[in-house]
């Protein structure tokens, strides 16, 4: 019997950047000051295919040109334990990374992030949070949870006096707090930056959530220089037959009182 191909639901944001990096640890990531460009909600922007028989992946990410196709042939067998990454030969590369905490892997969400091209030609990457997400019908109706084990990545830039620093986000700590007899999350995120160049880890920004279930609620950050603007964003989703895993992504752009600008994307996941 053929294995199927499997169409993942993903949360996607964009980031645009001056050149194609793998594993985003080139300076020259950060030799300027990186926007999201394109935001989208909950299945309405990138599909992911991933083809079990051949082993490999197609995907559309909203805003590049056209779909990317990464096969068996492309991928990288030096890649850390727990990763999938494929890497072309145009510079284009996919890496999917299942979270690991105190030794046990999520089973049934993943994060991943694709370089790839606007249309127009504009270098882009693209964090995903993907998986089996959870049907409405399959959410727990009553009990609460508070996630034990939870797992943070993502990277950002802050622009201060003309210059840009890079940070990774891997050292950030993430409480979710799931009611769902209430249809309510809680949760924070203290978002720590590890210099890409070396440098003393620095707290960027600590943000607070209360949403219910529909994404309706607020997002507010408790300590921090940084002022989140107007284009900051937090999504998340269900994984799993029961909601057993959550997912996350925050677009956070915001300026300090000296000037400074950040920008940063964190991708979250939570499980019991």
């Amino acid at each position: 019997m053929p294995v199927p191909v499997l169409v993942l639901d993903v949360l996607d944001f964009l980031f645009a950047h001056p050149e194609v990096v793998p594993d985003f640890v080139d300076e020259g990531f950060a030799d300027r000051h990186d926007e999201v460009v394109f935001v989208f909600g909950f299945g309405s922007g990138s599909t992911i295919q991933y083809d079990a028989s051949a082993k490999s992946y197609s995907l559309a990410a909203g805003g590049s040109s056209g779909t990317d196709t990464f096969v068996s042939s492309e991928r990288d067998g030096s890649a850390p334990s727990g990763n999938q990454r494929y890497v072309k030969s145009d510079g284009r590369t996919f890496t999917v990374t299942q979270p690991i905490v105190a030794g046990r892997g999520f089973d049934y969400l993943r994060f991943a992030r694709l370089t790839t091209k606007q249309s127009d030609g504009t270098p882009i990457a693209v964090s995903f949070v993907t998986g089996v997400v959870t049907r409405g019908v399959d959410v727990p109706s009553s009990g609460s949870v508070t996630l034990s084990r939870t797992a943070v990545t993502g990277e950002a830039y802050v622009t201060a006096n003309g210059t840009t620093t890079a940070y990774s986000l891997g050292r950030s700590t993430l409480t979710i707090s799931i009611d769902f007899a209430a249809g309510r999350v809680t949760g924070r995120m203290v978002l720590i930056g590890t210099p890409i160049n070396g440098g003393a880890d620095v707290t960027l920004s600590t943000i607070d959530a209360n949403v219910d279930f529909s994404g309706t609620g607020t997002v507010t950050p408790v300590s921090g220089d940084f002022t989140p603007n107007a284009n900051s964003y937090l999504a998340g989703a269900f994984f799993g037959p029961r909601a057993n895993e959550t997912g996350l992504l925050l677009s956070l752009q915001g300026s300090s009182a000296s000037g400074a600008r950040l920008t940063l994307i964190a991708s979250g996941a939570g499980g019991s």
